[in-house]
């Protein structure tokens, strides 16, 4: 077990992600008192800062150092970060990314698959469930969430455009939140 650590005057640290190279991405109190993304490598926390936002959080890296997560401004905004450079997904929450640098995550209410070319793939809803989220793919571009409605959640499994109802295990509530 490694102790991260926390930015300078802040109070703690949470890992959300890390990859292949012992690379960490989290989020941890700065001494703004507010919560910055960060990166862990070599021993060493980095401030990512907030983006110009009042808040931010980095939720997985790749192979490559490609970081994706959120800031808030007022609103959310999914971002995908690599050396220094900033790509935003205005009014979005990007929770994972692929070796290939696709990432997935929620606009306006749908799942979605942000393209390394700024593209953006709508993942598409499960019959009556008006929302969905996608929280995992893998290196072949399948994806997994869940659709959801005011009672309900429901797992699902997207391939190639065709979303699969991953049903429960009784209840009303399922989720897939890794593939």
């Amino acid at each position: 077990i490694t102790n991260l650590g926390t930015l300078p005057g802040g109070g703690y640290s949470a890992a959300r992600g890390v990859n292949d190279l012992a690379q960490v991405v989290g989020y941890a109190r700065a001494a703004d008192g507010q919560e910055h993304a960060f990166l862990w490598q070599n021993g060493v926390m980095t401030d990512l800062g907030t983006f110009g936002g009042s808040s931010s959080a980095a939720y997985r890296i790749n192979k490559h150092g490609q970081i994706v997560g959120r800031y808030v401004d007022g609103i959310g905004h999914g971002y995908v970060w690599h050396n220094g450079n900033l790509r935003v997904l205005n009014s979005s929450d990007l929770f994972d990314i692929n070796d290939a640098g696709q990432a997935v995550g929620v606009k306006n209410s749908r799942a979605i698959i942000w393209n390394p070319d700024g593209s953006i793939t709508d993942v598409g809803l499960l019959p009556g469930y008006p929302s969905s989220f996608a929280f995992d793919i893998n290196t072949h571009g399948e994806v997994v969430g869940f659709g959801w409605n005011d009672t309900e959640h429901r797992a699902f499994y997207w391939q190639n455009g065709v979303m699969q109802d991953l049903g429960t295990l009784g209840g009303t509530m399922s989720e897939a939140r890794g593939i």
